[in-house]
């Protein structure tokens, strides 16, 4: 892993000053960072819902939010800030 000055964004890009611009407009379900490829073909379908393994940095099951946070379930508490106005959806 190598350490960045900026923060890592989901949904927008981040400025020089590591601030949110250009904010994605969509639906976001599931977010896994992994410290290995997950996908090899061009063509996947991804899992429905995300499972932790010894591979997952980050896991956020973004229909469990708390107080302004995504919690993070990979056990590596790297829950994430939620910005601007994100709305839960069935």
């Amino acid at each position: 892993r190598t350490a960045r000055a900026l923060p890592l964004m989901l949904g927008a890009d981040v400025t020089a000053k590591g601030e949110p611009i250009d904010f994605f407009t969509g639906s976001i379900d599931e977010v896994r960072v992994s410290q290995v490829p997950r996908y090899k073909e061009a063509a996947f379908v991804p899992e429905r819902r995300f499972v932790v393994d010894e591979d997952t940095l980050v896991l956020l099951h973004l229909d469990q939010i708390a107080g302004g946070w995504a919690l993070d379930v990979s056990g590596n508490q790297a829950h994430a800030r939620l910005l601007g106005a994100p709305e839960l959806a069935d």
